[in-house]
């Protein structure tokens, strides 16, 4: 998965937000100091490369796309129990504080 997605929900497709979100995007990203932009999709998703080409998108290339689940990886699993012992040793260290009268 690329680091940031954008979509659509299908009930407000076909009513150009995409092309606007694109556009703000395109202007952000300019603005930002970024010097190219990538887009992707299924190849066969005939819709959104006819789109993406509109937008002025080319170059079109078919990959392979390879995801991970992050959390099924014993790192996660370990990072998380080391986070959570944190936390628990952060709220033993705090002082305790009473209530007060409002």
């Amino acid at each position: 998965m690329p680091p940031e997605s954008l979509g659509v929900n299908p009930t407000f497709q076909r009513r150009g937000v995409a092309d606007k979100l694109v556009d703000k995007l395109v202007e952000r990203m300019i603005d930002d100091g970024a010097r190219f932009m990538m887009a992707d999709t299924d190849p066969e998703n005939t819709p959104a490369v006819k789109f993406f080409a509109r937008k002025g998108f080319s170059n079109i290339r078919k990959h392979i796309f390879m995801p991970m689940n992050l959390s099924k990886h014993e790192y996660y699993g370990k990072l998380i129990a080391y986070e959570r012992e944190k936390a628990e040793r952060a709220v033993w260290k705090r002082p305790r504080r009473w209530p007060t009268k409002s």
